[in-house]
């Protein structure tokens, strides 16, 4: 067995077993604890919580197989995202809590070491990590921390997180984007800034909450699955079942009410203006006038859609932006058509037929209204309602076939290195960070994506 700073060994639990076959936990439950089915869950669980439920100030007795058990709460702030380098930022903050038999003791925290985490798929800086007694004391017997059979710790970890994404950009700026931060490892270390650890934590209760500091996105709750291999669950259902590693994806949308104003309304008033003149009578007096505006029209629709670049992803595929600012180019350019053909036709066949046309260029121009004006609201009150649903965004079934050529997900960082040789005739292509992902994972009762392709 590893041992920690000063040789301190921890005690083994007692009611370590296999993993049960019968009965898997549905992780997730708020208030009511886990319950145990065996058809899978449709979506992944929002929160980590062993079975049986653990207490608030955690199992306050001598039996080993209670001790050494963690709780962690980590708040989670999205600081930093550039879609265009495929990079991500954030900073985590866990609060810990567990409880250790009471040795009557001083020198405990020098033995006990400080909480970390690994993951390896990104860059992680640690700006602080410690542990204290919890010397509280409370009249409630089911509220007293620290008591004469066990010690209740408290602590704290601060870290910074840096790493890499591909972010799919096809429903910009209606787009959902997942964060995977792929394996994360709670383990205990010597020193904060130690890269060695000596011994895997036991978490009980593990949950995230997220909050954005960039004013064009906002967060939903994160998923957290456990990893199999790494998930105890003993054989005495009176055991508390544990993990230490886990895969957490963070869930995040960008609001779209900048774009709605700036972008999509502005363009929607500029080709209603410019279509205005199909209002004039097709008449020679008229046709400088109407080509002249026209012209100008298209030319401010191109100027225009070169300035808003800027705030618009460059990626080799279309979004829904880059066909709503397309349209009004296409729009003009079959109207100014339309205006040659429409001087021309009454000169060769009848002139009579120049006030029908008038009348039918005036019903053409309502009708482009009409149908701009759908459109806009289309853009501006149903999409937003109307997003890509989370669980086709992880499996990204929203993408098309062209898309899916030309943007692969990153390879899964931690995934096992596979032998060059195929074995069976399986094919030995690479594996996706989406695919490998759900490959690791493996808990059953975990969903199962279909990519879609």
């Amino acid at each position: 067995m590893a041992q920690g700073p000063g040789g301190y060994q921890a005690p083994q639990p007692m009611c370590e077993g296999p993993p049960s076959e019968d009965v898997v936990p549905l992780l997730g439950t708020a208030d009511m604890g886990p319950t145990y089915r065996e058809d899978p869950v449709d979506e992944p669980a929002t929160r980590y919580i062993s079975r049986p439920k653990p207490p608030k100030f955690l199992w306050d007795t001598s039996d080993h197989q209670y001790l050494e058990l963690v709780r962690c709460h980590a708040a989670v702030r999205v600081v930093s995202l550039d879609p265009k380098a495929g990079t991500f930022s954030v900073r985590m903050k866990c609060h810990w809590a567990f409880r250790t038999l009471n040795s009557q003791e001083d020198s405990e925290i020098r033995l006990r070491g400080v909480p970390g985490i690994r993951m390896p798929a990104n860059r992680v800086t640690v700006e602080e990590s410690r542990v204290w007694k919890d010397l509280t004391g409370s009249n409630d017997p089911a509220s007293k921390r620290t008591t004469h059979k066990t010690v209740y710790w408290k602590g704290t970890s601060t870290f910074t997180i840096e790493g890499h994404k591909v972010f799919h950009m096809e429903n910009f700026p209606f787009d959902r984007q997942v964060i995977n931060l792929e394996q994360l490892d709670f383990v205990w270390r010597s020193e904060k800034d130690e890269a060695d650890y000596y011994k895997s934590m036991k978490v009980v209760f593990f949950n995230v909450s997220t909050e954005s500091l960039l004013p064009e996105w906002s967060v939903e709750p994160a998923y957290i699955t456990p990893m199999e291999k790494t998930e105890t669950r003993p054989v005495d259902l009176n055991c508390p079942s544990f993990a230490h590693k886990f895969v957490v994806q963070l869930r995040i949308e960008r609001k779209e009410w900048f774009y709605v104003r700036q972008v999509f309304f502005v363009t929607y008033l500029m080709v209603l203006v410019s279509c205005t003149p199909l209002t004039m009578p097709p008449t020679e007096d008229n046709m400088g006038t109407r080509l002249e505006v026209y012209g100008s029209s298209l030319l401010t629709l191109v100027a225009f859609k070169y300035a808003v670049a800027d705030h618009i992803p460059s990626v080799p595929y279309s979004t829904f932006t880059d066909n709503f600012l397309l349209a009004p180019v296409c729009t003009v350019a079959v109207v100014v058509f339309e205006t040659v053909a429409a001087y021309h036709i009454p000169n060769r066949i009848d002139e009579s037929v120049t006030e029908r046309l008038d009348w039918g260029e005036n019903i053409s121009f309502y009708m482009l209204a009409l149908l701009w004006t759908i459109y806009f609201l289309y853009a501006a009150f149903y999409k937003p309602r109307r997003r890509t649903p989370w669980l086709d965004v992880l499996a990204r079934k929203s993408q098309n076939r062209w898309t899916l050529r030309h943007s692969q997900d990153m390879e899964f960082f931690e995934r096992e290195c596979e032998s060059s040789d195929t074995e069976d005739g399986e094919d030995s292509s690479p594996t996706t960070a989406g695919e490998a992902t759900r490959k690791s994972i493996n808990v059953k009762g975990s969903p199962r994506f279909d990519t879609g392709v």
